[in-house]
């Protein structure tokens, strides 16, 4: 019964998380590859950017504790969780997932969608604790 509330509270995240390794597991034979640097400014990336930002505000906006020290400690954690999902996707699209690759600038895009993500939570979150 007690893992039941963490279940409940974090059943957005994990069904997010979910669907980013859904996504990222489509053969990506029908997308273009990214040749050059300035190729991750293409659309592609603005998606990355999406599935990390609200994966990174789900996992602190779900977890937020009491007590607002621990807040730096939670982001801290989301970040490096984060990564290492980014990462994760990055080698199944490159060892697992048919007609994928991994992409660094996809990882690059991934950490950017978590950094405003985190930012996205840390403006909410501050409106919030300043309204009476």
């Amino acid at each position: 019964m007690r893992g039941l509330p963490f279940l409940r509270r974090n059943l957005p995240g994990i069904l997010w998380t979910a669907l980013i390794v859904l996504l990222m597991g489509i053969p990506g034979n029908r997308f273009p590859e990214i040749r050059s640097f300035w190729d991750w400014l293409k659309p592609d990336k603005a998606i990355h950017i999406f599935l990390f930002g609200v994966w990174a505000y789900l996992a602190i906006r779900q977890n937020t504790p009491q007590d607002p020290h621990s807040t730096k400690r939670l982001i801290g954690i989301a970040f490096f969780a984060g990564i290492l999902l980014a990462a994760a996707t990055e080698i199944l699209q490159e060892l697992v997932f048919v007609n994928r690759s991994g992409n660094i600038y996809d990882f690059f895009a991934n950490v950017a969608g978590m950094v405003f993500g985190i930012i996205l939570y840390l403006a909410t979150h501050r409106k919030k604790s300043m309204k009476p």
